[in-house]
């Protein structure tokens, strides 16, 4: 209940990120990505863009509704999730989040996913991964590397062989902002499949 209070709070406290061009994810959406790609209670669970902990609560709620005892539930709260985040701000509401929710113990990192050394993640297992990349106001190759292709393109080299990934992209980044984003866009295709 302290949970659901303290994200109801967040989102009308007027400290929901969009001051920073910042868009939460909502709870239904997180719920259903984490359904789409499946997963489940055996999982290493990464968001490396993590805000809140929005995406690493929905994985770790459907895990543990998988966990068939005690020892299973502190398993997927100590060894199966993971989040990255740059902002001081939101990784610590995100760590606040994750207490009031029971997980004390949740691998959050302060970092850079972009720079962060993606072979620590394969260690790790990650085998599936939620996210939802800062959205790039990218308009020049000086800034591409903020783009939302690159977030994608890092986090799947973090990812284990047979992983999934799902995120949420606008529209653009389907079909490219920039020359350069559009050779990515079907480089990361055609190496990713």
């Amino acid at each position: 209940m302290l949970g659901n209070f303290y994200g109801e709070f967040v989102k009308y406290g007027g400290n929901d990120g969009n001051s920073l061009g910042i868009v939460l994810t909502p709870r239904h959406i997180t719920s259903l990505m984490t359904e789409l790609i499946s997963v489940n209670k055996s999982d290493f669970v990464l968001d490396p863009a993590c805000g809140t902990g929005a995406f690493l609560i929905s994985a770790m709620n459907r895990m543990l509704e998988q966990a068939e005892n005690e020892e299973e539930r502190l398993d997927i709260k100590q060894n199966r999730l993971f989040g990255i985040e740059i902002q001081q701000k939101l990784f610590t509401i995100a760590t606040t989040n994750m207490i009031l929710r029971g997980d004390g113990k949740s691998n959050l990192i302060r970092d850079n996913s972009l720079t962060f050394d993606s072979n620590i993640m394969k260690k790790h297992g990650i085998n599936k991964i939620l996210m939802n990349p800062p959205y790039s106001q990218a308009k020049n190759d000086q800034t591409q590397h903020l783009s939302e292709l690159s977030f994608i393109q890092h986090s799947l080299d973090m990812m284990i062989v047979g992983g999934k990934l799902c995120a949420i992209v606008p529209q653009s980044t389907m079909v490219g902002k920039t020359k350069h984003e559009k050779r990515s866009y079907w480089k990361i295709i055609l190496l990713k499949q």
